[in-house]
């Protein structure tokens, strides 16, 4: 679970709160638990800025990746999704991040929904670059489909 928290400052006491919404409350009960029985009640936070998701809609860095992915996958007579898939993959070397699946242990390219800003450049890039070195033309702008 990651949420966005409010973080206060007075008197020198820097204080974080945490909302969870009523949907989450059971994961929440449930990693609490955990951490009581096997943990000494102690759950682990990480604290950094909030990331800008990527964008999404008409004109988008989401419209623009699917649209390049059709156009190549037109292009290479492929399926479009095997085609993102080996986009992510390659991405990846560009440093587009990874997260471990839980299922098998294996590393595996983030999902695109959860890709921030910067980190959807990266998959744009290495589309960018993968198209140009097999001469395939990309339509300058997405208006999507």
């Amino acid at each position: 679970m990651k949420y966005t928290a409010k973080a206060s400052q007075a008197d020198n006491l820097q204080t974080i709160t945490i909302e969870v919404p009523i949907t989450e409350r059971y994961n929440l009960k449930a990693i609490m638990d955990k951490s009581a029985a096997k943990h000494g009640g102690c759950i682990t936070v990480d604290i950094s800025t909030p990331k800008r998701p990527r964008t999404t809609g008409p004109h988008s860095q989401n419209s623009c990746v699917w649209g390049w992915v059709e156009t190549i996958a037109e292009v290479l007579d492929m399926d479009r999704d095997r085609v993102y898939q080996a986009m992510k993959r390659m991405a990846v070397d560009n440093g587009y991040p990874t997260v471990l699946n839980e299922l098998d242990g294996c590393e595996e390219p983030k999902s695109q929904a959860d890709a921030t800003v910067e980190e959807c450049s990266i998959l744009l890039k290495t589309i960018e670059i993968f198209a140009g070195v097999n001469g395939i033309a990309l339509p300058l702008g997405w208006e999507g489909k």
